[in-house]
């Protein structure tokens, strides 16, 4: 072995499915539209499902939970875009600069510019979790459409 370079060997840490390009469901997406569901039983369990008179009662307390779930998720969603577009880029600089006056040293240096302080925070933006709260929200939202017209068929209501 004299003279042989020897070869490094570093191991690499097996990639989750999601990142290793293998076709599968994200467990992000899965834990999105598990909180979907959690959110749509709870409203479900506070419109009084489970005291429901009638079928056609607790399918409306199901089609309540599961809209207004996903108005909820839409509405986060619309906010979050919103904020990531840069909307409230300004409002933050203003009272990063208000708390490094008052209390020095802890929030950044004086010379940052706004500038700067917006590019910063364009990198650190993602979209990934914008798409999934969408996509929550328009599912439930969806289910709950759904639901309101299987109700409208059920009592014959209009």
């Amino acid at each position: 072995m004299k003279g042989e370079k020897q070869q490094d060997t570093v191991q690499q840490e097996p990639k989750a499915p999601s990142e290793s390009g293998t076709p599968g469901v994200p467990v992000k997406w899965i834990l999105a539209f598990l909180a979907g569901l959690i959110s749509a039983f709870v409203l479900m369990v506070v419109r009084g499902i489970f005291s429901a008179a009638s079928p056609a009662d607790a399918l409306l307390c199901a089609c309540d939970g599961f809209s207004v779930s996903g108005i909820l998720f839409l509405s986060v969603a619309l906010m979050m875009w919103i904020a990531g577009a840069g909307a409230f880029d300004m409002l933050g600089y203003a009272v990063k600069k208000g708390l490094h006056h008052i209390i020095p040293g802890r929030f950044g240096g004086d010379n940052e510019t706004f500038y700067d302080y917006k590019q910063k925070k364009r990198e650190k933006r993602s979209s990934g979790v914008i798409k999934r709260t969408a996509a929550v929200g328009a599912a439930d939202f969806a289910i709950g459409f759904i639901l309101i017209v299987v109700w409208y068929s059920v009592t014959g209501e209009l």
